[in-house]
């Protein structure tokens, strides 16, 4: 996990490293993937905002819908 968390330190320099994720492409939101996990962020201004760290191997999509369904 370590890896994971200081693999994001890059983003402060580089903030437009990331991608967008392929079930948001139209979102503000960008990924890194480190070792097995994704990593979404958002940039506002000159801050990077971590929002969420995943493994890789979950479909974000069906996540997204069962945290919904059980809120």
């Amino acid at each position: 996990m370590q890896k994971v968390f200081s693999s994001t330190g890059g983003l402060e320099q580089f903030p437009e490293l990331g991608r967008k994720p392929p079930e948001f492409k139209k979102s503000r939101y960008l990924e890194i993937i480190v070792s097995l996990c994704r990593i979404f962020y958002r940039i506002e201004g000159d801050k990077v905002y971590i929002l969420y760290v995943m493994r890789s191997e979950r479909e974000l999509r069906k996540y997204l819908l069962d945290v919904r369904k059980k809120s």
